[in-house]
């Protein structure tokens, strides 16, 4: 199994001092990261896709091998519909990643609200044909999901994995499955903040002990042995990169 370890993206001003040297400016942020890490899950395109395509040029241009996962953007996924424009723009925006050959996939993260039933099956199926030449990994965070059929019905409609979640034990939360839905392993690593998950300014401030990655590494390798990518997203007070570091090392051994 080729497991690449990274994080849920890498511009934090908050890293200075944990990860990044202090007096490290922000635009050498990613050379500095791309010496640690093979791979980095950018999250920016959720949010925004002004002079998105011209910084993931920049991100192209300023490394020469780390891998990019770009994150679908909220359109997609958590507004109720999206237009035919929508898609072009953002083939249009991530198009330089995906003839670099160094594109991971685009990452669909859905809200808790998007729940298992046919209006939302009917959505991720028009995604799945709209974005048809392109690889996925689906990422539910609703527990509805938690059903093997439907998740390999999805996997096996192209080339697509299901996102497999460590988080904290909170009711309705999906978690694992720990299973490969797809030609690809997807990992998400948020943390277990169980207190502060509601609040979206701590949801995901949590340090991984050695004892819990040990346990991630384990059920990483129940999976199938293929190309696997695992992302830290416990990114406040730097403890993403720490803690990724840490799962590799625990992987060299």
């Amino acid at each position: 199994m080729e497991v690449m370890v990274g994080c849920s993206g890498y511009s934090y001003r908050g890293w200075r001092g944990k990860f990044y040297p202090p007096d490290l400016p922000r635009y050498r942020f990613i050379e500095f990261y791309e010496e640690h890490f093979p791979i980095v899950e950018l999250n920016f395109t959720f949010y925004r896709m002004d002079n998105a395509r011209k910084t993931l040029q920049n991100i192209l241009r300023r490394t020469s091998r780390l891998r990019l996962s770009i994150k679908l953007n909220r359109v997609f996924t958590h507004a109720g519909n999206y237009s035919t424009a929508d898609v072009d723009n953002f083939i249009r925006v991530v198009d330089p990643v995906l003839q670099s050959g160094r594109f991971i996939g685009i990452l669909a993260q859905f809200p808790p609200s998007f729940e298992r039933k046919e209006e939302s099956i009917r959505h991720i199926l028009r995604l799945l044909k709209d974005f048809h030449d392109i690889r996925m990994a689906l990422e539910f965070r609703s527990s509805s999901w938690m059903d093997e059929e439907t998740l390999r019905a999805l996997a096996d409609r192209g080339n697509i994995a299901i996102v497999n979640v460590d988080g904290p034990p909170v009711e309705g939360l999906f978690l694992g499955p720990w299973k490969t839905f797809g030609p690809f392993n997807y990992v998400r690593l948020h943390g277990r903040n169980t207190k502060g998950w509601k609040d979206y300014r701590t949801r995901y401030l949590y340090d991984y002990s050695d004892e819990e990655l040990m346990e991630i590494a384990r059920r990483i390798r129940v999976l199938r042995s293929l190309e696997t990518f695992v992302f830290f997203n416990n990114t406040p007070e730097g403890n993403a990169p720490i803690n990724a570091l840490r799962l590799m090392e625990l992987f060299e051994r």
